[in-house]
């Protein structure tokens, strides 16, 4: 399978085919995703390429070039790889908030904290949220925010995010199905569409009774501003979403 899906982004990333190969409305974006991992790569309609806390490069459907945008939220090496940040050839925001604009892609760095300790001042933060905007669609990588809660300023900023890729269970963040603290922080967001990273298997059962749910077999998929559902819905990833669901006795849809 990951064979297939190499060859298809390799088409997909000729500049002039790009538009008629994805098949996006200006108001959407591809993702390329590593199930289980925080590892994530978005393409834009206009073919801006955004990978944030790449810590496999041979995990990425081709190599990055100098149009590529790198955005890392934090040091762990499950997220970060500093050999490929310092030879990386775009532009690139490294455990720091600032912006990015290019083509059809605005980006913005949000301070955040890896523990429960939220620090706005921190000149050294643990952990950077991202904020990716193409056209209208708000996508929010949260990196490992652990967080009790996000600030009013925080939500203020997130504004009415599309889709969310978050953890919900990770002890490195005190972020368990004991204390809910994933599922409360995105009952303040309210994305559209939760992308899960960390998860353990009781946090899994525990979303999928929590959340309506699609399920994704595939090592990509599009999501457009206009099949946003209203209320926030969970994508459920290959083999282990599958046994997940059968588990569960779940019957979803499969995400288009």
């Amino acid at each position: 399978m990951r064979k297939a899906i190499f060859v298809l982004v390799m088409s997909c990333f000729v500049p002039a085919m790009l538009a008629s190969c994805s098949g996006q409305g200006a108001n959407s974006a591809r993702f390329y995703f590593k199930s289980g991992a925080a590892q994530l790569e978005i393409v834009s309609p206009k073919g801006v390429r955004v990978l944030v806390d790449v810590a496999s490069k041979d995990s990425l459907s081709s190599p990055a070039d100098e149009r590529s945008i790198l955005l890392t939220t934090h040091i762990h090496g499950d997220h970060y790889d500093s050999d490929y940040v310092d030879a990386f050839k775009g532009r690139k925001l490294t455990f720091q908030s600032g912006s990015i604009e290019q083509g059809d892609v605005r980006i913005t760095g949000i301070v955040s904290s890896h523990g429960e300790v939220y620090d706005p001042g921190s000149p050294n933060p643990s952990n950077i949220i991202f904020l990716i905007e193409i056209g209208t669609l708000r996508i929010v990588h949260f990196g490992d925010t652990g967080q009790t809660a996000f600030s009013p300023a925080q939500l203020e900023l997130f504004g009415k995010v599309d889709v969310a890729i978050m953890q919900l269970a990770n002890d490195f963040a005190d972020m368990s199905l004991d204390n809910m603290k994933g599922f409360k922080l995105m009952d303040q967001v309210k994305p559209g569409i939760i992308v899960p990273t960390h998860m353990d298997l009781a946090v899994y059962s525990q979303a999928l009774k929590t959340y309506p749910a699609f399920f994704v077999d595939n090592g990509f998929f599009t999501v457009g501003k206009d099949s946003v559902p209203d209320t926030t819905h969970f994508f459920a990833f290959g083999d282990t979403g599958k046994m997940m669901l059968a588990q569960l006795g779940l019957k979803v849809k499969t995400w288009k």
